[in-house]
Parts: structure tokens; C-alpha cells; sequence
């Protein structure tokens, strides 16, 4: 890595830059160029004022790092202050990587190696071209950036971060409306390993709202809490091409969609952990209810749309379509599709109960975790319940909303199928009872048994590491390529010019494309750097043609859940032996059974009537998805056989 000497070109106040050689910053805005080394980019950004206040030379300036060169953070980066904070002043640090050149490494190594210190900007943010390894030598992992003003913006382009084991990523305190866009970026392991309520990418203030909520060619490796904004509204979402890899918990946690679309996506083990059955209709409802995609919350007067949170974090003068009333449920306009829920087959002895031990004093075998949530204060038990994993794309409320609101929630073509992926954590069942162990001990049922010929509780983060981190969780070592072989401590030869130079990939093998735009599912950016797909990808043709989609299924009819339909079921469930298929309404239906790992192990194509009684004591015990379709209507449900 070339390292160099501090240069400052400010146009303000000496010589101009000629910015022509810059690809993507606009002539009007001035730059200042900043050389690696230690403490120089904090130096610079934080002295870049006017005077003792805060106000910004260039409320625009652009900040730009070399291509290939480390800077190491000293003390945290002040943009601003409470009382300069305005909507026009922007803090642009942005990576040059024309020419080839690969993204600059930034990581924090604070003055007398304790903690780590939080970059506050009071104004928008934008970072383009970075590699950043938020975890610091120390082991601290303090969030990345605060945003602390009103209406905040917040861009992140071809961005990768690794690291976070404290706190959330990306948090916005304050008030206001937020515009956030994600795009072409890659969060690696935003997770401690000891806890399934992870950290979120994004996590707004409850006195939020999200604006516009963009995130598109995006991948997430290794989180609990994904994107968190609980109990805020939220007015637009466009989630597409994006991939979610290993997330325990929750990867979408957002009360109040107005309209959302969530096209081309590939979700990976999200939510694997599950929750416990037994919820209070006032705690969180079970992710299961709700599949990866949380969208409402089923509250006591089964509202779609909390008109008092509405009124409190979203004023009547910034709503979209409704300036003068609340919004209603008839509002709302949510697509899913083309979208893949898959979990890895090596989970699938977490999920079925499959360690056959027992809890404690209690002489009960335990094949499910405990919930370690104390339901005891609501009158409700604390003891075993079994869980809801994996969790089906749509869940039980998702559906009845969808049943009742038809012309604007649609879900359509969601997949269950294993495409052939490249990496697959776990990847063999020896790293899929790490997973499990880690679950159960998670809940706080499990600390006895084996890891690997260690007892769990010396296990320690780092054996848990190893099988679950996709990055080495060092900041102090950097990715690249070694011989032609990809390395997490490259030494002199390190950088990577995208995520293809990492040694994970989350691409696929299988020949299965979108229906939507004929692309592979998921982040593009995993199959070749600046592949084809990926340059002719643009997130604003890409929400134009989804949106016309809409449209188009919406008043054509097809695969409109209509308000008069009564949805099928299958039951019982658990079963030991047998299924019953029944479907309302219909002349004839067709079903497949699936197991964890797509493959179909039963199936029909014309039953006639609307039921049947189907024998399935002839598989493996565990769990199953039956995807039933008749000429109006489409459901899958999932079945444990016992």
C-alpha cells in the first residue's frame, strides 16, 4: 500500500483542483484530496470551518481518499455542530477508484488503545469507493455514524464494512424525516456472536419517520436486527437485488408501510433462531407470523396503519398522497416478488429438535429452544414452547392482511429452492451444529455439550467466529489477492476493487433468473467485477419497471388475492403420519412438498375436489413446506412430521 504525506488542494482558500480525473464528482463542487496516514482524515474534515461554531467552509465539500492507501482514524470525525445543523451541509468522503485502483481502507485505532469514538455529522452524509473496518485493535466496535439533525440523508455507494460487534451501523437521533439510499454496498459480519439481537445496518430514533427508504444491489452477511425501525412509519421502500445471508433475528423490522416493494431479493437463513410461540398481542408478534418481511403490526384493533404514530412522527404536511387525512390500510400499495427464502439444510437439526437432550432439573427432552424472553408478567407460560423456524416468507398476519386489502398487497413467485450457492454457511453439519448450539445457547437453554471436542462454555467468540464470520474481524490485517488465491491478510499485495476479490461469494450457480428483468436473484454484484448485469443496472429504471409491474398485476387480476376468498390450510400440525390438504372454493389444486433443501419429495398436479388426505409417514421426520395452488389462489405452509 502507498502511504504519503498529507496534500490539501482547496479551492476556497488557495488553488484550485482540476477535477476532471475524478469520475462521478460534479465540476461545481470543490475537493480536497487527503494522502493516508495516521490521524490525517479526521485532522482535515474536522478543520475544514470557518470558525469556532462549526459552519462549513463548503457546506459540499467533497473529500476525496486515494485509491489503495490506509487511513487510520485517531479521534472520531465532528461534521458540524447542533447549532449549525442545517439540510444543506453534506459530508462527502469518497474513494477514487479510477483507473483500477481499489477502495481505500479506513479503520479507527483511538489515542491510548481504549474504546472507539462515534463520527457525528449534523447534516447528510455520502460515501462512495470505502472499505471500512469498523471493529477497532482493541476489540471496540463503536457505531460508524451518528446523524444528529432533521431530515436527514444519508447515501452509501459501492461501500464495504466489517466489523461492528457493539452497536448499530448507521443511527439517526433527532427528529425528522428520513432519505436513506444503499446501493452496491456490502455490510460483512454487523454482529457480536453472542447474541441473536444483533446490530442493525440503519436504526432511526422512535421520533423518525423514513421518507424514502432505497436499498438495492445490497448484501448483508451476518446480522441480527438487519434494518430496525421499530414503531416508525415508513412512507416509501424500494428493496431490490439484495442479499441477506445469516441473520438470527429479524431482517426487516418496520410497523408502518405506506407503499413498499420488495422485487429480485435472496434472503439466506433470516430469522433462522425463531421465536417462541406464546406472544401478547402488545409485545412483538412472532417473526414467524410475519416472515422475513414485517409488515404491520396486528395490534388489538387489527389496524394496518397506527393513525397516533402517524400523526406523531410523520406530520400531515410531508405525507406523500394524503395531505389533508391519515393514512388508511385501503392505502397502502405492497409488492413482493421474485423473491428467494431459502435456509441451509445443515440447520435443519437445530430446527427439528435433533440434539435430544434435556434442559437443567427438567427430565422433559427439550428439542426446542426455550423462549428466553420472561412472558411469566403477562400470565403467560415460561416454559417450553416449541418455535416457529424456519420462517416462511409470509406469515399468518402478513396473509390476512393480504386476504382483506387485496388491490394493493400482492405477493407473488416466492421461492424456496436451493440455487447452488456459491457460499453456504453453514456448509456442513459439523458448522451447522456450531449454528445450532449458538442458538440454543443464545436462549439461554444450552450450556453444556461439545463444540468440536470443546466444551461450549470455554468455546470463547473466537472458536464461534471461525465457523460463523465471513471476515476475519481484524482491522489491523487487510483482504486481496495472494498467488491468485483471495486472502483476508494480504500484507503488501492488499485491496480489492469490489467484493469479488473477497473470498466469500453469494452468487449462484443455478440457470434461474428473475421473471421481473430477466437478472440473477440477489445482489448483482457477486458474479464478476463490473459484470453486465451489474454496469446496466440502474435502481431508478429498475423502481419504474417494478412499478409499472404493479400496476399491470394489479388490474389484470392475476395473482390478486380477491377480499371473498377463504385461504386453505393443511393440518394437523405437528403431524406423525398424515396431512389434510383443504382449499375453498376450488374444482381441483395441485401441491408439492418440499424439504429444507428445495427439493421437491411428494408432489400432485390435479387432485380433484378441494381436499385430500395425504400420507407423508414415509419421510424423514422434520420439516417440510407444502406449496399448494389452485386456479385462484396460491399458499404454502409448513409441516413438522414427527
Amino acid at each position: 500500500m502507498r502511504k504519503g504525506l498529507t496534500k490539501l488542494v482547496m479551492g476556497a482558500i488557495g488553488i484550485a483542483l482540476s477535477i476532471s480525473a475524478f469520475a462521478g464528482v460534479p465540476a461545481s463542487q470543490k475537493v480536497i484530496v487527503i494522502d493516508s496516514g495516521a490521524g490525517n482524515l479526521e485532522t482535515i474534515i474536522n478543520s475544514d470551518t470557518g470558525n469556532n461554531n462549526g459552519t462549513r467552509l463548503n457546506p459540499q465539500r467533497v473529500y476525496m481518499l486515494h485509491g489503495g492507501q490506509t487511513y487510520i482514524q485517531l479521534l472520531p470525525i465532528t461534521f458540524g455542530t447542533a447549532q449549525t445543523s442545517d439540510s444543506v451541509a453534506q459530508l462527502n468522503i469518497v474513494g477514487d477508484t479510477t483507473g483500477g485502483k481499489t477502495l481505500p481502507f479506513i479503520y479507527q485505532n483511538p489515542l491510548g488503545g481504549v474504546g472507539g469514538s462515534v463520527n457525528t455529522v449534523y447534516g447528510n452524509l455520502e460515501l462512495r469507493n470505502l472499505y471500512i473496518s469498523v471493529i477497532t485493535p482493541n476489540g471496540s466496535s463503536p457505531q460508524l455514524f451518528n446523524q444528529s439533525n432533521p431530515n436527514s440523508r444519508l447515501t452509501l455507494d459501492n461501500v464495504v464494512t466489517e466489523g461492528e460487534t457493539n452497536n448499530d451501523l448507521l443511527d439517526f437521533t433527532g427528529y425528522g424525516r428520513l432519505h436513506v439510499y444503499l446501493n452496491n454496498s456490502y455490510f460483512r459480519d454487523n454482529t457480536q456472536f453472542t447474541n441473536p439481537w444483533n446490530f442493525a445496518i440503519i436504526s432511526p430514533s422512535s421520533t423518525y419517520a423514513f421518507d424514502t427508504l432505497m436499498v438495492t444491489n445490497t448484501t448483508v452477511a451476518n446480522s441480527g436486527l438487519t434494518f430496525f425501525g421499530k414503531n416508525i412509519p415508513i412512507n416509501f421502500v424500494f428493496f431490490d437485488h439484495n442479499t441477506l445471508n445469516n441473520s438470527p433475528k429479524y431482517g426487516f423490522f418496520y410497523d408502518e408501510y405506506l407503499e413498499a416493494y420488495f422485487t429480485n431479493n435472496v434472503f439466506v437463513n433470516v430469522s433462522w433462531i425463531g421465536e417462541c410461540e406464546q406472544m401478547e398481542v402488545s409485545q412483538i408478534q412472532s417473526q414467524a407470523q410475519w416472515g422475513p418481511i414485517r409488515a404491520g403490526i396486528l395490534n388489538e384493533s387489527k389496524a394496518f396503519i397506527d393513525t397516533v404514530m402517524w400523526r406523531t412522527n410523520y406530520p400531515s404536511a410531508s405525507w406523500t398522497s394524503h395531505s389533508d387525512t391519515l393514512p388508511h390500510v385501503s392505502d397502502v400499495k405492497f409488492f413482493a416478488s421474485n423473491d428467494l427464502d431459502y435456509y441451509s439444510p445443515y440447520l435443519n437439526k437445530y430446527f427439528t429438535g435433533g440434539y435430544g437432550d434435556s434442559i437443567g432439573g427438567n427430565s422433559l427432552p427439550v428439542p426446542y429452544p426455550i423462549s428466553y424472553l420472561n412472558w411469566g408478567s403477562k400470565g403467560l407460560p415460561a416454559l417450553p414452547s416449541k418455535v416457529y423456524v424456519p420462517t416462511p416468507f409470509t406469515g399468518e398476519m402478513f396473509d390476512s392482511l393480504m386476504k382483506v386489502y387485496p388491490r394493493n398487497l400482492i405477493v407473488s413467485d416466492i421461492d424456496t429452492a436451493n440455487l447452488g450457492f456459491n457460499s453456504m454457511h453453514p456448509g456442513d453439519q459439523a458448522s451447522g451444529d456450531v449454528y445450532g448450539q449458538f442458538a440454543r445457547y443464545c436462549y439461554g437453554v444450552w450450556d453444556g455439550g461439545i463444540i468440536h471436542g470443546t466444551p461450549v462454555k470455554a468455546v470463547g467468540l473466537d472458536s464461534i467466529k471461525q465457523f460463523m464470520a465471513f471476515g476475519d474481524m481484524n482491522p489491523t490485517t487487510f483482504p486481496g489477492i495472494v498467488g491468485g488465491v483471495k486472502t483476508e491478510n494480504a500484507g503488501a499485495n492488499a485491496g480489492i476493487r469490489s467484493v469479488n476479490d473477497l473470498r466469500e461469494n453469494f452468487g449462484y450457480t443455478s440457470s434461474t433468473r428473475s421473471k421481473i428483468d430477466a437478472k440473477h436473484l440477489g445482489s448483482l454484484q457477486w458474479y464478476g467485477f463490473n459484470n453486465q448485469e451489474l454496469s446496466l443496472y440502474n435502481p431508478w429504471t429498475a423502481l419504474a419497471n417494478v412499478k409499472q409491474l404493479y400496476t399491470d398485476t394489479l388490474y389484470s387480476g392475476v395473482n390478486v388475492i380477491t377480499p371473498e376468498l377463504t385461504v386453505g390450510k393443511v393440518y394437523p400440525n405437528p403431524t406423525t403420519g398424515s396431512i389434510t390438504i383443504e382449499v375453498p372454493n376450488a374444482d381441483s389444486f395441485g401441491f408439492n412438498v418440499y424439504d429444507l433443501s428445495g427439493s421437491i419429495v411428494l408432489s400432485e398436479a390435479n387432485v380433484a375436489g378441494n381436499s385430500k388426505v395425504v400420507d407423508i409417514s414415509t419421510l424423514a421426520k422434520g420439516i417440510y413446506i407444502i406449496k399448494v395452488t389452485s386456479a385462484n389462489q396460491s399458499f404454502t405452509q409448513k409441516v413438522i412430521l414427527e
